[in-house]
């Protein structure tokens, strides 16, 4: 962790901070896009009108980057937070930076194992699942991956777009934590000369547009699209389906705890899932809250994990690996 730490400390902040004096019933990071952000706080509302939300986004390793860098410095006055780089949630455990019981109050028994971690106190605010998305105009049926091996073929060399894994979380992590991957997939994969983008949404548009005809992203990014009349489409994995909980956690000093214990509550809640899962589009990681429409449920899928603590604790070869990895792919 010494170079995820001195990245943190030295990051740029591009953004004000959130200073106590901002007069707000809770002050919330999220990883959400500004868009989804603001959909879940109106459901928020719907039940409790009063409630002010002061928010900033970001994606997941740049927001967790942002904490660290702002807490590290006294700086951060945060209540909640939330984002999808759940290794990151392991240091902020360690540091006594995250409440380690919020995973215990009770609307967290209603989800699945996968989708809470009483190590790190966090509980998902959604569950994504990776997909391989691919442009209808340009792949045919016939020529469609069906694993996630399938990617590792030469065929699709220059061909595959995917998240910078220093800002976004959830497709390299996740393969260098989930068995049958690892450094020989990434490596495999990299080989294919991989276009990087900075983040999800933009590996979604790179496929839209055409810049390349297969990307890896989460399915509520690419559902959001494809709704949107762009000519993409999920390809089949019959290798299974990677489920990637994105956390989410009460802050440890949070400045204003009763009111984030009942936002907290409230998110999690069937009723709160329910609205996430209706305007986000993303997975509940309740066993008693629907799958967006459709998409099936996650008892009919074969679900991919990974170790998300062990990628934390392998955080410095991770970054040095991936470093070198993707620098060699692109020769």
């Amino acid at each position: 962790m010494r170079n995820l730490l001195r990245l943190s400390l030295a990051l740029v902040v591009a953004v004000g901070l959130v200073r106590p004096g901002i007069a707000a019933d809770v002050n919330f990071y999220s990883s959400l896009t500004s868009e989804d952000n603001q959909a879940i706080i109106a459901g928020m509302k719907e039940t409790m009108p009063d409630l002010t939300v002061n928010w900033v986004r970001g994606g997941g390793v740049g927001l967790f980057q942002r904490f660290v860098s702002e807490r590290s410095a006294g700086a951060a006055k945060i209540d909640l937070l939330h984002f999808s780089y759940a290794p990151g949630w392991y240091m902020l455990a360690d540091e006594g930076w995250v409440d380690t019981e919020a995973a215990k109050r009770p609307e967290a028994a209603a989800f699945y194992d996968f989708a809470k971690d009483p190590g790190t106190g966090t509980v998902a605010l959604r569950v994504s699942t990776l997909r391989i998305i691919y442009n209808k105009d340009k792949v045919k049926p016939a020529d469609l991956p069906h694993s996630w091996h399938d990617l590792l073929d030469p065929r699709w060399r220059g061909r595959i777009v995917a998240a910078d894994p220093f800002q976004a979380a959830g497709t390299w992590d996740f393969f260098w934590g989930a068995k049958g991957f690892g450094k020989d997939y990434i490596t495999a994969l990299a080989k294919n000369d991989v276009l990087i983008q900075s983040g999800m949404p933009g590996t979604v548009d790179a496929v839209a547009r055409g810049e390349r005809d297969i990307g890896i992203t989460f399915e509520y990014l690419a559902q959001q699209r494809i709704m949107q009349g762009a000519p993409i489409a999920f390809a089949p994995t019959a290798d299974g389906v990677p489920v990637v909980p994105a956390p989410f956690g009460i802050v440890a000093g949070a400045p204003h705890r009763a009111t984030a214990e009942k936002v907290f509550d409230f998110v999690i809640s069937a009723p709160g899932q329910r609205i996430m899962v209706s305007r986000v589009g993303s997975y509940s990681g309740r066993r008693d809250v629907a799958p967006p429409a459709g998409f099936e449920p996650f008892e009919h899928m074969t679900l991919l994990q990974a170790d998300w603590k062990r990628v934390f604790e392998e955080q410095d070869d991770y970054r040095d690996f991936m470093t070198r990895t993707l620098q060699n792919g692109r020769g």
